[in-house]
Order: C-alpha cells, then sequence, then structure tokens
C-alpha cells in the first residue's frame, strides 16, 4: 500500500475498514453458530484450574478473540484460542437494509457530554422578510422559533472539535486517551480527507483510527452502534463520537420548506467501559424512499457545474407531506419494537431527533408518552440533523431531567431513509 498512488490508497483504507465491520457483524452470529454446534467446546476444566468468578464468554463481534473477562481478553493468550467458552449476546438480520443487536453483559456507557453552535443567531423575522412569509406562520409551522448558521471561518470540523473538547473535559480525559474518533455527518468539510481526521488532527490525539459516516439524522444512533461494538469487543477503550453539521451553505433561500427548518450545530459523547450504560441499539434503513429528502448534485452522479447550479440542484431537496408521514410511522414503529426489551411506560425519559415540533407531537401521542418525559430543543436550534439528538441528551443530562440510573430511549429518523432507536441505562 505504501508505494501505491494516493488515490487507490485511499481505496484499499477504506475497503479494509469496510472490512473489518464485516467482519465484526459476522462474528456477532455467535449464540446462532453455537445453537449449530459450531462453538460447543467448554473452558469449564480451564475455570477450574484458574479458580476465578469470571464467566466465559465470547463477546459479540470480537474478531475471534475468546476471552473469559475483560482482564484476560486484553491479554495475548486470548489471540491464541487459549479460552474457548460459551458465546452470549444476539444478532438479527431482518432485511438487507435493517438490522439491530442486543448489548452484552458490560454494556458501553457514556462518560461526558459536549455541545458547540455557531455564533449567529437567525430569528424567524429575519427569514419570515427574506421569504415574503407573514409573521408567525414559521413557528406555527415547524415550532422554531431560531437557530444557529456558521459565518466565515466556521465549519463542520471547528464545531466538532469544539464540542468534543467539551465532551472530554465532561469526561475528565485528555485527548491522549481517545482510541477511536468516529463523526457523523452529511455536511463534511470537504469530500475527504473525513471531517474526522481534521479532528484528529486539531485534537493532537496518537495515529488512532478516524472515519466518518453518513446515515443524516439517524447518524448519532448508527455511529453510537459502531463505537459500542469497538467497545465491546475489545478494540477500543474510550470512543470519541461527534456528530456535527453545517447545512445553511446547502439551503435553497428561496425555498421556504428547507430554508426555515435547518441550522447548524455539533454534539460529542465520549463512550467507554461501564456496568450500565448502552442495553440496544436497533437501527433501519429504506433506500427506496431516498428521494424524500436528499442534496442531489455535488457527487458522482450529478459532479458540480454550471447547470447544476443553475438548476439548484446543489441544495437540499425536500418533499414535506411524504417525509412527514414515513418519520412519524417509522419512529412509532421503532419504539413500538422496543416492547421485546422494556414497557414504554418503563421508560424514564424519551429524547427524539428534533426535525419539527409537530412530528414529535405526533409521536408522542401515537405512543402514549407523556410530554413531561420528553424534551424539546428544536424551538432554539431548528433542526439540526444528526447533532439533534446528542444536543438534546446534553440539555437533558445538564438540567437534570436525565438522573442516575434512569432508563432512557433515544429515537431518530432522518433521510435515506433511516431510523432507530437505543436504549441506554444511565
Amino acid at each position: 500500500i505504501r508505494f501505491a498512488p494516493l488515490q487507490q490508497r485511499e481505496r484499499v483504507i477504506g475497503f479494509l475498514y469496510a472490512l473489518i465491520g464485516v467482519i465484526n457483524n459476522f462474528l456477532i452470529h455467535a449464540e446462532e453458530r453455537e445453537q449449530l454446534g459450531l462453538l460447543s467446546r467448554s473452558c469449564a476444566a480451564d475455570k477450574e484450574k484458574k479458580n476465578k468468578k469470571n464467566s466465559y464468554v465470547l463477546e459479540r463481534g470480537s474478531l475471534a478473540k475468546w476471552h473469559c473477562s475483560i482482564s484476560e481478553f486484553r491479554n495475548n493468550d486470548v489471540i491464541n484460542n487459549k479460552y474457548p467458552g460459551k458465546a452470549q449476546g444476539s444478532f438479527r438480520l431482518t432485511g438487507m437494509a435493517e438490522s439491530s443487536y442486543n448489548s452484552s453483559p458490560m454494556p458501553s456507557q457514556i462518560l461526558g457530554t459536549g455541545i458547540a453552535l455557531p455564533k449567529r443567531v437567525v430569528t424567524n423575522e429575519e427569514l419570515a422578510r427574506r421569504l415574503g412569509l407573514s409573521d408567525g406562520v414559521i413557528e406555527k409551522r415547524t415550532g422554531i422559533q431560531r437557530r444557529h448558521w456558521v459565518e466565515a471561518g466556521e465549519t463542520t470540523s471547528s464545531l466538532a472539535v469544539e464540542a468534543a473538547r467539551g465532551a472530554l473535559e465532561s469526561a475528565d480525559l485528555p485527548s491522549d486517551a481517545i482510541d477511536l474518533i468516529l463523526v457523523s455527518t452529511t455536511s463534511p468539510d470537504m469530500s475527504f480527507p473525513s471531517t474526522a481526521c481534521l479532528v484528529q488532527k486539531a485534537l493532537s490525539t496518537r495515529s488512532i483510527p478516524a472515519l466518518d459516516l453518513n446515515a443524516s439524522c439517524t447518524g448519532f444512533l448508527y455511529a453510537l452502534s459502531v463505537g459500542d461494538q469497538f467497545i465491546r469487543n475489545g478494540m477500543a477503550k474510550k470512543v470519541l463520537l461527534i456528530a456535527a453539521e453545517v447545512k445553511s451553505p446547502f439551503i435553497n433561500p428561496k425555498d421556504p420548506s428547507t430554508a426555515i427548518l435547518f441550522g447548524d450545530g455539533a454534539a460529542a459523547v465520549v463512550l467507554g467501559e461501564g456496568e450500565r450504560g448502552i442495553q440496544s441499539i436497533r437501527i433501519h434503513a429504506d433506500g427506496s424512499r431516498h428521494r424524500l429528502i436528499c442534496l442531489p448534485a455535488g457527487g458522482s452522479r450529478h459532479p458540480t457545474t454550471s447547470d447544476t447550479l443553475n438548476g439548484g440542484l446543489n441544495y437540499m431537496r425536500m418533499e414535506g407531506k411524504g417525509l412527514f408521514r414515513m418519520a412519524v410511522k417509522r419512529m412509532h414503529e421503532a419504539l413500538s419494537s422496543l416492547d421485546k426489551e422494556v414497557r414504554l411506560s418503563e421508560v424514564d425519559f424519551f429524547i427524539f431527533h428534533q426535525a419539527n415540533l409537530r412530528i414529535l407531537e405526533a409521536v408522542l401521542e401515537r405512543a402514549n408518552i407523556p410530554p413531561s418525559k420528553s424534551l424539546v430543543t428544536i424551538p432554539r436550534y431548528g433542526n439540526t440533523s444528526s447533532s439533534s439528538l446528542p444536543i438534546a441528551l446534553d440539555e437533558a443530562i445538564k438540567t437534570g431531567r436525565i438522573k442516575p440510573e434512569s432508563r432512557v430511549v433515544l429515537c431518530a429518523f432522518g433521510g435515506g431513509l433511516t431510523w432507530g432507536t437505543a436504549l441506554i441505562e444511565w
């Protein structure tokens, strides 16, 4: 790889990242393979020799590294298959665009949070004058009162770095304690290198893996699932997970359907091992409805040209009514599927993607969730895409809405289409 041309090196490295993910997901099927007799070996004899209380498990997605405890998992003996044992945990594939997994006895937990917002505040009055709308119509349609937009010098990576520093400070950790950087974004500084690499440079971390994920407004949950798996399978002890979005440059200033909705912002969390934490994450996708919200040009399908610029293809496009119906339907279905793990009435607090106040109200009503069990931040920030979920999470924690031993559900929906939930015990 070292002597190959730059473009080829990037392709090979990207392929290796994807291959690791495929291997991880394959190995998560350990419980099912055990039922077929492929993992029938027992480590009872070895346990008796060691005289330890540790249970013998195969950590989900552990790249075939067997272990008897977290401490022994760090041991080279593990790689040599010294501790074969019973597999625990499960993984389920219900379709090409849908996957979910359940947490193991040692969940990863959120150790700290941080947010970053651009300095400029854009009010409804300013947008109403520009779009020729009457006073009050924007708040009535969306529930939004104001939002933050970037100015010169503010970028996705600069917001990501600020949020990351806040999360590290909250977790009382130095940057060199991080083993992996994940950035969820649909608005990177540039096509490549990744925004995560720019964050890594700014934070002066070690030469750790750093990569971007794009799952639109559900991106935080997708990134959370990746970070959780890295910690569970022993490939990382601390993960820095950032959702950063700068949508204002891609908003058509003449299109009321998008110009009034979106804001810019970033939020970050630090993940680490813990007794409590992420209990389950369920993520889904349906690419057949990708046209409901998209940015048509700027990629390989429609490279940026004078024609795409003149045709407005470099601005976001959204089919509002169809997107509204699908958002309510999919988020309600995702919440309903949690009944297999917990009754919604037993959940202490819910945090939703802040897309539109009417969507939030519709989901709460369908799921019979009291408004007092949820948080609404959209009036102050607008729809900040994948960063809206962790921005709301940060506020809920710092205002005391989420308390120790609380049972919390995160729920999001976004372009792709993508949607999902996470069940967390605080």
